[in-house]
């Protein structure tokens, strides 16, 4: 997985219609959000063949029905 690291930026600006970019917007869910949050979190997981830990990145997206700060959006996330 090592080798493709350079190549998952270069995946992220690919358009992907499965993606939500640009869909809130024409959805009736558009009056009912205040907030889109990402969270790009760090993952350790450990192999238990080896005992080696691989570490890889997740992007998580939220949405909140009111404007949040990124404090309380962290406690909630955390929360949930």
């Amino acid at each position: 997985m090592a080798a493709f690291a350079p190549l998952w930026g270069l995946l992220e600006q690919v358009p992907d219609p499965r993606r939500a970019e640009g869909k809130l917007a024409d959805s009736e869910w558009n009056s009912h959000v205040a907030a889109i949050l990402r969270v790009e979190r760090d993952v350790l997981t450990r192999s238990a063949k080896t005992g080696r830990w691989q570490r890889s990145t997740h992007t998580a997206y939220y949405l909140s029905n009111m404007p949040i700060n990124a404090a309380r959006a962290g406690e909630a996330i955390r929360a949930h």
